[in-house]
């Protein structure tokens, strides 16, 4: 795994915007046509810049990695996929889905204490095996590049897990959402055979006794450390997700983390903010206008200082809520909670149907109406 950063950044686009602007010409000519899709194209790639452009990629397997949330590049169809995502069309919802996060198990053995299942957590299972499996194959047949599987803890359903990427081709990019918790090495390689491309690792601070209090288990941050090391040992990409609360939000604490995930060689880490959701419902735990302005300055100067330029790559889904527009809210991403029905995200808590009875566009655009919560 490598980070690359300058001029190699530059070229990269260079070339792929050649290939781009061949792929647009055959299918629609030098036309009106043409010049649509390709500022539809344009407008999308903005919304995971900072200030109009990428500044690092992680190179691994011969594709290209710009954060834990894009698919690799190339992927299945790619040009043809992009001018999908990429459509502003009303009537498109469905092939503009780019990720869909599954709640795959009510299962945890930890009650941490941001979780927003924490209300339901290791009540009986509601989505069956052979749900699951319909459930990617489904958002697999719409063209959906990443598919994510949370909880719980879905290691908890391992051998569920190795079924559902087993049965799956290769179209899309499949990620874990972790504690890290049972991630041995084998089970790694067994994910990692099955088809998984990458394991986010909840860590919540750099701190072992810190993030132990956090995730009120004392084992936690050496489990956590040992599954990174696992999943890289395997072959499998990684990234490191925190939640950022109001008492860690602080330049130095960011950068002490960050340093903590360089030292790792995590290529990617996410940055959450608390929301008032599951164990934190009718708390006051919203970071306040300075804390976000905190983070996004350390998203965008350890993203393009030079200085920075071997660190991992930080992803902050805030700054483009904020700066941009929600990718949530079923506009480009939906959230199948653990009964399996759609929502926002998992922040939002505005239920639709149950995402295999059929009504996915409906409940698509009941979300794009309603819109994201924190913006509203």
């Amino acid at each position: 795994m490598k980070i690359v950063s300058g001029f190699r950044v530059k070229l990269f686009f260079f070339k792929l915007n050649l290939k781009l602007v061949f792929f647009l010409i055959q299918k629609y000519g030098f036309g009106k046509q043409f010049k649509v899709k390709k500022a539809e194209i344009e407008r999308f790639k903005e919304q995971f810049t900072i200030d109009k452009r990428f500044y690092k990629y992680l190179k691994h397997n011969n594709r290209v990695y710009f954060n834990c949330n894009i698919p690799g590049i190339p992927f299945t169809d790619f040009f043809e996929r992009i001018s999908n995502l990429a459509s502003e069309n009303q009537e498109n919802h469905l092939s503009r889905l780019a990720i869909v996060q599954i709640g795959f198990t009510k299962k945890c053995p930890l009650n941490c204490e941001h979780c927003y299942e924490g209300k339901i957590l290791n009540q009986p299972e509601a989505i069956t095996l052979e749900e699951h499996k319909q459930i990617v194959a489904k958002l697999q047949q719409i063209g959906v590049p990443m598919i994510q599987f949370g909880g719980g803890e879905p290691l908890n359903r391992f051998n569920d897990l190795i079924e559902v990427l087993q049965l799956a081709n290769t179209s899309s990019d499949f990620w874990i959402y972790s504690s890290g918790y049972g991630l041995t090495i084998e089970k790694a390689k067994q994910l990692k055979k099955a088809g998984l491309t990458g394991v986010s690792v909840s860590l919540d601070h750099y701190l072992e006794s810190e993030h132990n209090a956090f995730r009120r288990n004392d084992k936690s941050f050496k489990l956590a450390l040992e599954a990174i090391k696992n999943a890289q040992e395997a072959g499998l990409l990684s990234a490191m997700t925190i939640c950022v609360t109001q008492s860690f939000c602080t330049l130095e604490n960011l950068a002490a983390y960050h340093q903590l995930a360089f030292e790792l060689e995590v290529p990617f880490v996410q940055l959450m903010e608390p929301r008032a959701t599951g164990n934190y419902e009718g708390k006051d735990v919203k970071l306040n206008t300075e804390q976000f302005q905190i983070l996004e300055h350390f998203y965008k100067n350890r993203n393009s200082d030079k200085k920075f330029k071997n660190f991992p790559i930080i992803q902050y889904t805030g700054y483009q809520q904020r700066n941009k527009s929600c990718g949530g809210a079923g506009n480009r991403y939906i959230y199948i909670d653990t009964d399996g029905y759609t929502m926002a995200c998992p922040f939002c808590q505005n239920r639709k149907s149950h995402f295999l009875n059929g009504t996915l566009l409906t409940d698509i655009n009941s979300l794009k109406e309603e819109g994201c919560e924190l913006l509203n």
